[in-house]
């Protein structure tokens, strides 16, 4: 393992549909309306021991004891006419007290700089077409696209100063066709490599993904698989494709081209107390969703549960299934297992049951509030707190990494003594902190402050 380093800059920026320089202040007019004008009124709410609420047009999920015990519980109901009549009054209160912000001498150039198109579109790789040129895709808002386009262009056209933009998919036109005011939640493309229409026509692009849409711009969101080969979305009454049309707090992610790995409002006791997914099911292509066999469950208390794959054989690593349970937003148990390629095929596909059958997951023994991820077959672990282990002390803020089957055989014999080869990466000190990190093909890149000016540390594994 080696390791370099070199100075960071800082380098002021404009993006499209995530920060620029007059964010913050739009924010921060904003936060002070939002005090103003409607933390008065907010100030009688009554929420017992919590007052937690997720609700949706099809479902909802409620911390109260009883809607008639709280003065405000109506504005569970978010469209029903009544709490949309509190948000206009609560809007005209607001306006009455600081003033229209459209006749505020900031606010033209605040509109210009946000709607300019001059910002640059942040994109991401995902591979090559036919011609051998490597495609890019971006999701951009603009004064003409205000819920936003998500589109395409070669690496080479985005660094002229005019890129030929193709788009792949327009919101806003969306919204209009369907009649819902739909807003972009994100979208989850399915890996290449898990993609078997890509090893059979040799593609190097994309050829399905998840779009994550909501109605209205709330947490919950409705599903729906796009098919990067046509340009479209698939019909909604496809049988053969993953939508799920209720709207919830939905986590899904491919586990393969035919299998997805979905948490949602299915079944009794789907959701926990906060509204997020309690149990994960594993969903076969062309089979209803309810019927999907339910593969891992939490506690109703728990904040969520989820499945996913890391896949880390471009780095010559294994395929790993991993689960987990956030007990709080800042607390989680993992559970993992490291699976043959087989594995992630259909449960009634013939290659699967003809592979030997997936290991147990095993519980990692690492600290609740750690932070992990892998590279290659390396799992690293960001402390939150100081984690003793052996008799060594490893501090708050250091960035670990061990071997996945030291650690795996380590969290299965726990109390035989076993140790396993942790490197510290990084410690803090009095000067130093860590600030986070980003993996290529070939480095672990860690950005830490040390004596408030930022630095990469380049690690080679």
């Amino acid at each position: 393992m080696t390791v370099s380093s070199r100075p960071q800059g800082y380098l002021p920026y404009l993006t499209g549909g995530s920060y620029n320089p007059a964010t913050s202040l739009a924010f921060f007019l904003g936060s002070i309306a939002l005090q103003v004008g409607i933390a008065r009124s907010f100030s009688k709410l009554s929420f017992g021991n919590s007052g937690r609420s997720y609700s949706s047009r099809n479902s909802k999920v409620s911390m109260f004891s009883s809607p008639e015990d709280v003065e405000y519980g109506y504005l569970e109901e978010v469209l029903s006419e009544r709490s949309l009549s509190f948000a206009r009054s609560m809007n005209e209160r607001t306006l009455s007290l600081l003033g229209d912000p459209t006749l505020s001498p900031r606010y033209a150039p605040i509109l210009e700089i946000l709607e300019s198109t001059f910002r640059i579109p942040h994109v991401s790789r995902h591979g090559t077409d036919s011609e051998g040129d490597e495609i890019v895709f971006n999701f951009w808002k603009d004064g003409s696209n205000p819920r936003g386009i998500y589109r395409r262009t070669t690496l080479a056209s985005y660094r002229t100063a005019s890129p030929h933009w193709v788009t792949v998919l327009d919101v806003d036109a969306l919204g209009r066709s369907e009649g819902a005011s739909w807003v972009w939640k994100g979208l989850t493309s399915l890996p290449k490599r898990r993609d078997a229409v890509c090893e059979e026509i040799g593609r190097d692009l994309p050829t399905r993904g998840l779009v994550k849409l909501s109605d209205g711009g709330a947490d919950a969101v409705v599903l729906r698989e796009f098919d990067f080969v046509t340009g479209r979305l698939l019909d909604n009454d496809d049988r053969f494709a993953f939508h799920v049309h209720l709207e919830a707090k939905t986590r899904a992610s491919y586990k393969s081209r035919d299998v997805l790995l979905i948490g949602t409002e299915v079944g009794e006791n789907a959701m926990t107390d906060s509204g997020y997914p309690r149990t994960v099911r594993e969903w076969t292509r062309g089979t209803k969703l309810e019927d999907a066999p339910v593969v891992f469950e939490g506690e109703k208390t728990d904040i969520s549960v989820f499945m996913y794959i890391d896949d880390q054989r471009f780095r010559g690593g294994g395929i790993y299934e991993f689960q987990y349970r956030s007990m709080t937003f800042y607390t989680k148990q993992y559970f993992a297992r490291k699976i043959h390629e087989n594995h992630l095929l259909p449960i009634n596909n013939e290659r699967r049951m003809a592979t030997e059958k997936e290991p147990d997951f095993i519980k990692l023994d690492v600290p609740e509030d750690a932070q992990i991820g892998m590279y290659g077959d390396y799992i690293m672990l960001t402390l939150r707190t100081d984690w003793t282990i052996n008799e060594k002390t490893y501090k708050t803020g250091s960035f670990l990494m061990v071997p996945y089957d030291e650690l795996f055989q380590k969290s299965l014999s726990k109390d035989s003594g076993f140790t396993c080869n942790f490197q510290v990466l990084f410690e803090p000190n009095e000067t130093t902190f860590y600030e986070g990190y980003s993996a290529t093909a070939n480095y672990i890149i860690l950005s830490v402050i040390e004596s408030v000016k930022s630095r990469l540390l380049f690690f080679s594994i």
